[in-house]
C-alpha cells in the first residue's frame, strides 16, 4: 500500500521584525521560498534499507518578497494549481520564518460543497441536548465557548467539592488536557515543517511529549504522595483560573458576542428566523455562509480568506 506524507518546506532571509512579539503594523519578509514534498512509501512491502523513499517536491515560490501592511485587503491572483493555497496555508500555521508565534490567525480554507456537508453530518448538541441552531453554532466554533464552559464546570466541581484534593484534581486535569491540545500542535508542526525548523519543531514535539508523560504521572499521584505547600499553591491557582474564565463567559460580553454574530449573519443574507434553524439543516451553500461568518467573528491579526464565494449562487457574493 501507498503512502503520501507531504510537508512544506518554507526559507526566507532573516526578519528585521521581533518574531516573539505579535504587535506589528507590517511584515516585511524577504527571500521567501516554499517548495511541496511529497514522500511515498510502501506499506507491507520489503524495501531494502539503503533504497530511500521516493519523493517528489514542486517550487511554489523562489525569492520572493511577502509584505503585509494593517488594515489593508490584499488579492492573491493566480492560475489554478500555481500554489496559491499553500502560501495561504503557509502563513495561517506560521511555517514562514518571521511571522510572530503569537499571531493569532483566522483562514477559511478552500472547500468545495461535499466538504462541507462531510464535516457537519453529525448535528452538534448544546448542554440541553437540543441540535445547535445557526447563531449557536457560529459563536461554539468561533469562541470554543463549550470548552470554556466544560474547563468552568470542572474547575467549579472541584471548588465546590467536600473532597480535599478535588480543586488540586481539577486543576491537574485541566491542565492535562491542555498540554494534550498542545502536544497535537506540536505534532503537526513537526509534521509539517521540515529543514532545520522541522528539525527544531520535532526537538520540541520529543521534548513536550516527555512533559506531558511526566505530568500523567503528576495527575496520577497519590493523595498521600502531595505537600501541603503543593495543595496549598495548586488550589489558590485553581481559583484564580476559575475566575479568569468565568470573566470570559459573563453576560455582557457574551451578549456583545451574539450582537456581532447576528451582524454577521444578516449581512450574509441570514434572516433571523433562519439563524434559529439547526445548524446541519444547511446546504451546502449556506454551510460556506455559516463558515465565513465563523471566520469573520473571530479576533484575529490576519483573516485570510480562500475563494469563500466558492459554491455559492451567483448573486450572493453581489
Amino acid at each position: 500500500m501507498a503512502e503520501s506524507r507531504t510537508s512544506i518546506l518554507v526559507s526566507c532571509q532573516q526578519t528585521r521584525f521581533h518574531i516573539g512579539s505579535p504587535n506589528y503594523r507590517e511584515l516585511n519578509i524577504e527571500g521567501l521560498s516554499i517548495t511541496v514534498t511529497s514522500q511515498n512509501s510502501n506499506k507491507g512491502t520489503a524495501r531494502p534499507k539503503h533504497k530511500a523513499k521516493l519523493s517528489e517536491s514542486t517550487e511554489i515560490l523562489s525569492g520572493a518578497n511577502l509584505r503585509l501592511k494593517a488594515s489593508i485587503r490584499y488579492a492573491l491572483i493566480g492560475r489554478n494549481g500555481s500554489g496559491k493555497s499553500t502560501l495561504l496555508r503557509a502563513i495561517a500555521e506560521k511555517l514562514i520564518p518571521g511571522i510572530p508565534e503569537k499571531t493569532r490567525v483566522s483562514i477559511l480554507q478552500q472547500t468545495n460543497a461535499d466538504d462541507v456537508e462531510a464535516n457537519d453530518l453529525r448535528p452538534r448538541t448544546t448542554a440541553t441536548g437540543e441540535s445547535q441552531t445557526v447563531l449557536e453554532d457560529v459563536i461554539e466554533k468561533a469562541t470554543a465557548r463549550s470548552e470554556l464552559e466544560r474547563e468552568i464546570n470542572t474547575l467549579s466541581d472541584g471548588v465546590n467539592s467536600s473532597y480535599s484534593y478535588g480543586v488540586l484534581r481539577a486543576l491537574r486535569q485541566v491542565r492535562y488536557e491542555r498540554m494534550q491540545k498542545h502536544l497535537f500542535v506540536l505534532d503537526k508542526d513537526a509534521r509539517l515543517r521540515s529543514g532545520a525548523r522541522g528539525l527544531q519543531a520535532r526537538k520540541a514535539l520529543s521534548e513536550y511529549e516527555r512533559a506531558v508523560a511526566e505530568y500523567g504521572n503528576l495527575k496520577e499521584q497519590q493523595d498521600t504522595e502531595i505537600s501541603l505547600e503543593a495543595l496549598e499553591a495548586e488550589t489558590q491557582e485553581a481559583v484564580d483560573l476559575l475566575a479568569e474564565l468565568q470573566i470570559q463567559v459573563e453576560p455582557t460580553r457574551l451578549a456583545d458576542i451574539e450582537s456581532r454574530a447576528k451582524k454577521i449573519l444578516i449581512g450574509l443574507g441570514f434572516t433571523d428566523d433562519y439563524m434559529t434553524h439547526p445548524a446541519s439543516s444547511l446546504s451546502g451553500g449556506w454551510r460556506m455562509c455559516s463558515a465565513l461568518a465563523v471566520a469573520l467573528l473571530q479576533v484575529t491579526d490576519i483573516l485570510i480568506l480562500d475563494e469563500p464565494t466558492n459554491f455559492l449562487d451567483l448573486f450572493d457574493p453581489l
